[in-house]
């Protein structure tokens, strides 16, 4: 099962694989959705891919504040860093995977 931070469980609808930057400095690191300019603070830049999935919630919750079938974040795209599964990252990718291969 798949849950939002807050343990909430959630079905997703969609997924996609969004190309992010990671810029890294000398004590930070920054995320960017196109490829930064180098400057001669980056030490180093990589190109990772990164699931961004939209999702509904899959039960009503006890205060009634969540209604099954209510859209995540708004129905806005999110980064699956934002979820919990019971089975580990690899739950989510797969679920993601299948999700990307049944819209193609």
């Amino acid at each position: 099962m798949i849950y939002t931070c807050f343990f909430a469980p959630v079905n997703l609808l969609s997924a996609r694989e969004v190309p992010v930057w990671i810029e890294k400095r000398r004590g930070e690191i920054k995320w960017h959705y196109s490829e930064p300019k180098r400057t001669k603070q980056t030490l180093q830049l990589d190109c990772l891919h990164v699931f961004h999935v939209t999702a509904e919630y899959a039960e009503t919750s006890e205060d009634g504040s969540i209604m099954a079938g209510m859209p995540v974040m708004d129905g806005q795209e999110f980064c699956v860093n934002e979820l919990r599964a019971s089975d580990g990252i690899r739950e989510i990718h797969r679920e993601c995977e299948r999700l990307i291969k049944q819209a193609a």
